[in-house]
């Protein structure tokens, strides 16, 4: 039983790479299964063994790509030696280049993301929260170090996101160059530590 739950396994993560790079190439729309069966060279019948239709694996896909994004921008934010307020800086800089870097080598992914999250709001969601756990851990070693002076963490990492909310995937919502907008993202996380930091504020 264990090698054929390994082979299963192995065959599944063939199937959501070359579904990728098909979501990648031709966007949602354009992307059948037939076409993910033949970039795995095995029959529509047979992935249909491992995945109820197209929509099920981008599911899983998005989950994948937004867990995959989550990781890449806690270690870099972990690296970052210096006060809080300047991790807080980085993660969201981190957070902007990546997701950013993500649609701009594969700009297929655009319209993916973009129908996957309005017919399944519960993967951003899923996304928005695991990559807030970093934001928190951040804000939790400002309150430890006395730099801030927060009642609620998580509800802060909350605000932080809603107000950032354009940098995540800014393809989706701006024609600015990732330049332009590290600028802009910037001057806003100036306004945003200037309300957190050890002034008083009870949020």
């Amino acid at each position: 039983m264990r090698p054929a739950k390994l082979t299963d396994s192995v065959q599944r993560g063939q199937i959501l790479a070359a579904a990728e790079a098909e979501f990648a190439a031709r966007g949602y729309h354009k992307t059948s299964m037939a076409a993910i069966a033949k970039a795995c060279e095995i029959s529509p019948a047979h992935l249909y063994n491992f995945f109820t239709g197209k929509t099920e694996i981008a599911l899983e896909l998005a989950t994948q790509i937004g867990a995959a994004v989550s990781a890449r921008v806690r270690r870099k934010t972990a690296r970052v030696d210096g006060p809080v307020e300047e991790k807080i800086r980085a993660f969201l800089l981190f957070d902007l280049q990546e997701t950013y870097s993500v649609l701009d080598k594969s700009p297929g992914l655009i319209d993916f993301f973009a129908i996957i999250l309005e017919k399944h709001p519960e993967i951003a969601n899923a996304f928005l929260a695991t990559n807030r756990d970093a934001l928190v851990e951040v804000l939790y070693q400002g309150i430890a170090d006395g730099v801030l002076k927060l009642a609620e963490p998580q509800f802060t990492a909350e605000c932080i996101q809603a107000a950032t909310i354009k940098y995540r995937y800014p393809q989706w919502t701006s024609a600015l160059t990732l330049r332009e907008l590290e600028l802009e993202l910037t001057g806003l996380v100036h306004i945003l530590l200037r309300g957190i930091m050890n002034t008083g504020d009870s949020h």
